[in-house]
């Protein structure tokens, strides 16, 4: 899969309502088109809206919805070098008028990571010490689940597992909320004098549901994240 929607839900505020929805895409070209295919409630009709570029992160881009009222039924398509790639939600569709008014990619997704990175003073010397921070966001399918990412400093010669903690509902409101949840991670303080080769941290994120046993995984289109160790580099 070369494009994976990030989040969608929709927001109302007195008489205006509207849609947010971000999509992922693998940068597989610079020339791309990113279309919103969503089925109108009023005219009963399928209609299309070019998404519009929101970050370039290097191996992957993010693209957005604007001016969309309240959606259902959507799939987004993803047009690059030649070929064509659909999120349809594995030929289903994508509905926001079902059990969750929100909806999150293949339930797990990277929301942001942050790299933290200093000269720590120990004594008469200082130690290179630096951590990646960010936040996750997953659908609420459970009550029992476990979140974190699974990470790297070494270009994967080595890996480690830091969970995430829950940090609240995307959105609330009093009628209903959203049911997409975001939960946050940190790794912790890291030497990286023991792998100074490697420029960039690499890691992927999770999702278990613990009462089915699931788990799912966002890593990037199977790549993998990568986030430059450099202080204030950040990914979304």
């Amino acid at each position: 899969m070369e494009v994976r929607l990030k989040v969608a839900y929709n927001m109302s505020y007195m008489t205006f309502s509207w849609t947010v929805l971000e999509v992922k895409v693998k940068n597989i070209s610079f020339n791309k088109n990113v279309d919103l295919f969503y089925y109108h409630h009023v005219t009963g009709n399928w209609q299309q809206s070019a998404m519009v570029l929101n970050g370039h992160y290097g191996d992957y881009d993010l693209f957005k919805a604007e001016n969309v009222a309240n959606l259902y039924q959507f799939a987004v398509r993803y047009q690059a070098g030649g070929m064509e790639f659909w999120d349809n939600n594995q030929g289903n569709n994508y509905d926001l008028g079902s059990a969750y008014p929100g909806v999150v990619g293949g339930h797990v997704v990277l929301d942001k990571a942050t790299a933290v990175r200093w000269m720590e003073p120990v004594g008469y010397t200082a130690f290179d010490v630096g951590w990646f921070e960010g936040d996750i966001l997953v659908t609420n399918l459970s009550y029992n689940k476990k979140v974190g990412v699974v990470y790297s400093i070494d270009d994967g010669a080595h890996w480690n597992i830091a969970l995430a903690s829950y940090s609240g509902k995307i959105r609330e409101d009093a009628v209903n909320f959203s049911g997409i949840e975001k939960w946050h991670f940190e790794t912790g303080r890291l030497n990286i004098n023991i792998a100074p080769s490697s420029a960039a941290y690499q890691f992927a994120v999770f999702y278990e549901d613990v009462n089915s046993g699931k788990t799912y995984w966002d890593n990037n289109f199977n790549q993998n994240y990568a986030l430059s160790k450099t202080a204030g580099s950040q990914i979304g």
